[in-house]
């Protein structure tokens, strides 16, 4: 039975702290998206700047169709993800947004069009586009976003960081089966693990036109992050989806797991040179041990089929 049926309702979870500076860009392309039935639930995560206030009179000003809510205290990026999934309820779709991101007005037409066109998929994402600061476009698109055919093709990869899904369109229905919320002990790659849960569960199809923006810039956490807790991060997924990983052919495997050794060792060199800018000894040292040893280290044993 086809789950995107005609006007589904799309229960959009918006995430925003300290996004005083983006939030109203964010929720006035959510406001002007062309498909009219769209509930956006915001969940603010205790500012410390002026976003609940900017909040506090969208939500005002638009009681129909925005709902706030505003967290006593800082719960962090994932149990605050997770409470903006649990608030929309169970509505047709389901989609996420940053607070400091901002869609195109035809983004979600075009992705429930597309689902809607398809007789596997069961979730769509689009082409992503890397903004600044001031929402000047970086780069037109970004090349990890694009198009990959079948489910097998889309989860390896994933598997391997060659496919970035930045934002994604999926039933209700297919996020229970995923899981439904994302891992909160996975600090800054849950996204990743929740989007291999997403292609293990059912094939996805891709809009072709730039309606994602992305906004990179100083405050948001990839430019904040520890490198430590990104390679734990990445080792402890890993581990988790070595069942996963066995779907794939041997030879298949072996390819997903140089590019993760691919990515350990990009993490590690970004480490290395934040730890030399910091004139940090200690981590300078265990960032060159790490980076020498992902160069030499065999890489690990693909799953048997």
């Amino acid at each position: 039975m086809r789950e995107v049926r005609e006007n589904p309702t799309v229960g959009v979870g918006v995430t925003a702290y300290n996004a005083e500076k983006y939030l109203g860009e964010c929720l006035d392309s959510l406001l002007a998206q062309t498909y009219p039935h769209v509930k956006i639930v915001v969940c603010e995560d205790c500012s410390q700047d002026g976003t609940r206030e900017i909040l506090s009179t969208y939500a005002r000003e638009h009681p129909q169709r925005i709902r706030a809510i505003f967290n006593e205290r800082n719960l962090g990026i994932q149990p605050n993800v997770n409470q903006s999934i649990r608030e929309l309820g169970q509505p047709g779709l389901v989609s996420l947004i940053a607070g400091d991101d901002r869609w195109r007005e035809d983004k979600l037409e075009l992705e429930i069009h597309a689902l809607q066109a398809s007789s596997s998929a069961r979730w769509a994402y689009s082409q992503v586009v890397p903004i600044d600061s001031q929402g000047n476009v970086q780069e037109e698109t970004l090349p990890q976003s694009h198009k990959v055919e079948g489910q097998h093709n889309i989860l390896k990869h994933l598997l391997g960081h060659q496919l970035l899904v930045h934002n994604w369109t999926a039933p209700a229905s297919l996020l229970e089966e995923t899981g439904n919320f994302y891992a909160e002990d996975l600090g800054y790659i849950s996204d990743w693990d929740f989007n291999v849960r997403l292609a293990a569960g059912s094939g996805g199809v891709f809009c072709e036109e730039p309606t994602v923006f992305y906004r990179r810039h100083s405050e948001s956490i990839t430019f904040k992050g520890d490198f430590r807790v990104y390679l734990e991060d990445f080792r402890k997924a890993y581990l988790k989806h070595r069942p996963t990983l066995g779907r794939l052919p041997v030879a298949e495997q072996m390819e997903v797991l140089r590019q993760q050794r691919n990515m350990l060792r990009s993490t590690v060199h970004l480490w290395l040179k934040d730890s030399l800018a910091k004139k940090d000894p200690g981590n300078t040292l265990k960032s060159l041990w790490l980076k020498l040893y992902y160069k030499l280290a065999p890489l690990p044993k693909p799953v048997a089929q």
